[in-house]
């Protein structure tokens, strides 16, 4: 890999593969920690505790003064020979979703546009109930929440900013991706029915 410095490129350092290796097995020891403690969150616990609480199981950061590594290349060329399958499978789900689910999803304004949905913004009515909605799917091991816009960016009120204020506080992300079982979606959506 080559960075440019000045006119003439640089290579830039490579990494060694079983240090990238042991890289990429501590971060997904860290996924499978921080996923096992989507249900065990305190209701009660402030912001700044859950993210003291969180930090312990953050991933490893990588230096990006080196290149990617021979790993993560071939694991970077996997995942784009996967990712049409993949994204299909996601844009199922959403569609499987809103199908069954009454609640307003958010919108793609242009048919050239075919989005890849990870998770489906839904609109839930207000605060409370997104609370209410996010604690119980929690509790049951599913991770939804206003987690992509939980909050207005700094110097915007709720007045100079109406549509962002909306979109965090009663818009919702909902996990739809590759993973997700028909069964676990229409689970998702009885718990939303019965909060609202």
């Amino acid at each position: 890999m080559f960075q440019e410095n000045g006119n003439a490129p640089q290579a830039l350092p490579t990494i060694d593969p079983s240090y990238e290796y042991d890289l990429l097995i501590n971060f997904m020891k860290s996924m499978n920690l921080r996923r096992s403690r989507i249900n065990k969150t305190k209701k009660g616990m402030s912001s700044i505790f859950r993210r003291a609480y969180y930090r312990f199981s953050r991933a490893p950061t990588y230096d990006v003064s080196t290149s990617i590594g021979s790993i993560r290349a071939e694991l970077g060329i996997l995942c784009l020979e996967r990712y049409p399958k993949i994204r299909s499978i996601r844009n199922a789900n959403a569609e499987i979703f809103s199908s069954k689910c009454s609640l307003v999803s958010w919108p793609v304004m242009q048919q050239d546009i075919q989005p890849a949905w990870l998770k489906q913004k839904v609109f839930v009515g207000g605060p409370a109930q997104l609370n209410s909605i996010s604690i119980a799917l929690c509790k049951r091991g599913i991770r939804a929440g206003n987690f992509n816009w939980p909050e207005l960016i700094t110097g915007n009120t709720p007045q100079s900013a109406p549509n962002a204020n909306q979109v965090t506080s009663c818009w919702m992300d909902i996990p739809i991706h590759q993973k997700m079982k028909v069964s676990e979606i229409e689970n998702i959506i009885s718990v939303i029915r019965e909060h609202l």
